[in-house]
C-alpha cells in the first residue's frame, strides 16, 4: 500500500510539468509580430554641406492604422527613427528658414515618393540637403511717402501649366521659408490691398 502511494504522489507531480510543455492553442494561433523598422541620415545646408541642427524629420503613413513619427537632428545634422512598424511613410524635413523637403523630392516643389519599408528593413544612409529659404519684407508708403499702416500685401504663387498663367495664395505680412525660384522655377507677385481708415484722404 504505501509503495501504490507514492507511484500516486509521483504521478501528480509529473501532471503539471506535462502540461506547462505543452502550448495552449491560442498561443500557437498568435500572429507572428512583423519586425520593427529604423531610419537614419543627416541633413544638410544645400550649397555648403553644413550639418542642419533642430531640424524636425516627420514620418507619416496613411492607412487604417495611420503612424506619425517625429525626430529632431542634433548638431552633427544626424537623425535617427527607430521602432517603425512595416510599410509605406512620407518622410519630411523641416526646419525654419529652409524650405522643408519631402524623400524623394528633385526640387523644392516636388511632392516626393512614399519610402517602403519592408519588415526590419534598416535605412542609414539617407541624405537631405535643404535650400535657405526665400524672405520677402518691405515698407508700404503712400504717394507723399508717409507709413501707410493698415495695408495688407499678400504673397501670390506664380506658376505656368498648359500655357496658363496661375496665382496661388503664399501668405499674408512678412513671408519666411519661401521657396526661391531660382531654385524652383517659380517667381512670386506682390498684391497690395488698403483698407481706408476714417479721416484718411481717399
Amino acid at each position: 500500500m504505501p509503495r501504490l502511494h507514492l507511484l500516486l504522489f509521483g504521478a501528480l507531480l509529473a501532471c503539471p510539468f506535462a502540461w506547462g510543455q505543452n502550448p495552449s492553442p491560442s498561443a500557437k494561433d498568435a500572429a507572428p509580430v512583423a519586425e520593427k523598422c529604423a531610419v537614419a541620415g543627416v541633413v544638410l545646408r544645400k550649397g555648403s554641406n553644413e550639418p542642419i541642427r533642430f531640424a524636425r524629420v516627420t514620418l507619416e503613413s496613411e492607412g487604417a492604422t495611420p503612424v506619425k513619427l517625429h525626430a529632431i537632428t542634433g548638431v552633427d545634422g544626424v537623425f535617427t527613427v527607430k521602432g517603425i512598424p512595416p510599410g509605406e511613410y512620407m518622410l519630411r524635413v523641416a526646419r525654419n528658414g529652409y524650405v522643408s523637403q519631402v524623400y524623394g523630392a528633385r526640387h523644392p516643389m516636388d511632392p516626393g515618393v512614399p519610402l517602403t519599408l519592408a519588415p526590419g528593413k534598416h535605412m542609414e544612409d539617407l541624405i537631405f540637403r535643404i535650400t535657405p529659404a526665400g524672405v520677402i519684407s518691405g515698407h508700404v508708403r503712400d504717394e507723399n511717402g508717409e507709413a501707410l499702416p493698415g495695408a495688407q500685401v499678400t504673397a501670390l504663387l506664380s506658376r505656368f501649366s498648359g500655357g496658363k498663367r496661375t496665382l496661388s495664395f503664399a501668405g499674408s505680412g512678412g513671408w519666411r521659408n519661401l521657396s526661391p525660384s531660382e531654385t524652383s522655377g517659380v517667381a512670386y507677385s506682390l498684391r497690395l490691398c488698403f483698407l481706408q481708415r476714417v479721416g484718411h484722404p481717399g
